[in-house]
């Protein structure tokens, strides 16, 4: 049983668990509000400044010592979530404990006044809980209005049913027959572009002979690179824009492999 912090009603929860993990894990994922911490950016500055010092080596992959470095980077963001999370646990468990102790006090003792404080330590816990449903709000809304009519993870998922739904259970061949196995649906609609498409066969289309061709290209006037174009683009990339780029990618996006977005 738990505490009636929202209502005058107490909850009720019952937690189950199944005997196996049907599913694994779900692969980390950069939190980017962990970034809104300026306090916190700095310690992940100077930490990865202290990494690439020791390990930067001539004696040393330059692919190996990046690669390496995503896992410095990723246990000092795993570490400081578990960090916050852990507090918020933490203070909110206190808030509840003070709460029921008050609520005890005040039932062993009904001559004692404790109304203000139970208000009090209630308001906070509903302050606690708003925050945490306005970032769950927050994000279900920006998953739903930035991505409703975007193609991406969203749509594919409210479309895999009408996929299942609008599968072709069969094709019918020229020859009248209903064929079902999708290799021969697959063949047989492979014939069917094929003979669509290959104009060498219609005796109704014109075939272009080589000097044709060749005319046909001479009078297309295609857009070059001038010399000074070719010089930029045969430049090495600069740090001021790699820089750059990596400002204007977009945040939230699917992450790699890495887990970084």
């Amino acid at each position: 049983m738990g505490d009636n912090v929202w209502s005058d009603h107490v909850p009720v929860t019952l937690t189950t668990q199944d005997a196996y993990k049907h599913r694994g894990e779900a692969p980390w994922r950069l939190n980017n509000t962990l970034l809104h911490d300026e306090g916190f950016k700095h310690k992940l500055q100077t930490e990865l400044t202290e990494y690439f010092r020791l390990n930067d080596r001539l004696d040393t992959s330059p692919t190996l010592v990046w690669q390496a470095h995503k896992a410095v980077v990723r246990g000092q963001l795993i570490s400081r979530a578990a960090y916050l999370r852990r507090i918020s646990q933490q203070h909110h468990l206190t808030l509840l404990t003070k709460l029921r102790d008050l609520k005890l006090a005040q039932f062993l003792h009904p001559k004692t006044n404790l109304t203000t404080e139970i208000e009090l330590v209630t308001k906070q816990l509903n302050d606690l809980l708003l925050q945490h449903t306005a970032r769950m709000m927050q994000t279900l809304k920006m998953k739903t209005y930035t991505q409703g009519n975007k193609d991406g993870k969203k749509l594919a998922s409210l479309l895999r049913h009408q996929l299942i739904q609008s599968k072709i259970p069969y094709l019918l061949t020229k020859r009248g027959e209903k064929i079902y196995n999708p290799l021969d649906i697959n063949a047989e609609t492979a014939v069917y572009y094929q003979t669509l498409y290959n104009l060498k066969d219609d005796p109704l289309t014109h075939q272009p002979s080589q000097l044709e061709i060749d005319k046909f290209l001479r009078q297309i006037h295609l857009n070059k690179l001038t010399q000074a174009q070719k010089d930029i683009l045969s430049e090495p990339i600069t740090l001021t824009e790699l820089q750059q780029t990596i400002r204007t990618l977009p945040s939230g996006k699917s992450p790699g492999p890495d887990g970084f977005t």
